[in-house]
C-alpha cells in the first residue's frame, strides 16, 4: 500500500461519514479545483465518482477544475476531464474559460488539446 491508497482509502472513508464532496471555501474554490491545480488524476477520479461536479465555477478565478488543470499545465488531469465531460469552454468568463487559462499560461500543448 502506497501512502497515496491511504489518502484515497482516508477520503472514501470521509465520504462514507457523510463529507460533502462539493465542499468550497469563501473563494468558491472546491477540492476538485484544488486537486486540478496539482494534477492529481487518482483523487479527482475519486471525487468525481462520489458526485464532486466537475462544472462549478470558483469566484477567485472564474474557472472550473478544467481551467485550474489548463492554468497549471497539467495535461493528463485536462484529458481526464475532458474525458469525463468537462466543457472545455466552461468558465465563468471568457477570458476565464480553460483555453483562455491556457494560452495566457503558456501550455500549448493544453491549448491544442482544446482546441
Amino acid at each position: 500500500m502506497t501512502p497515496n491508497d491511504d489518502i484515497l482509502e482516508m477520503l472514501n472513508l470521509f465520504f462514507d461519514h457523510g463529507a460533502d464532496p462539493n465542499n468550497a471555501n469563501w473563494h468558491g474554490v472546491t477540492y476538485l479545483h484544488k486537486l486540478a491545480a496539482i494534477g492529481d488524476v487518482a483523487k479527482s477520479a475519486l471525487l468525481l465518482d462520489r458526485g464532486a461536479s466537475i462544472e462549478d465555477v470558483d469566484d477567485e478565478w472564474r474557472s472550473t477544475p478544467l481551467g485550474w488543470a489548463a492554468r497549471w499545465g497539467h495535461r493528463d488531469l485536462a484529458v481526464f476531464l475532458l474525458e469525463r465531460g468537462a466543457d472545455p469552454r466552461g468558465g465563468g468568463a471568457e477570458w476565464a474559460t480553460p483555453l483562455a487559462r491556457a494560452e495566457k499560461a503558456g501550455h500549448p500543448d493544453i491549448v491544442e488539446l482544446l482546441k
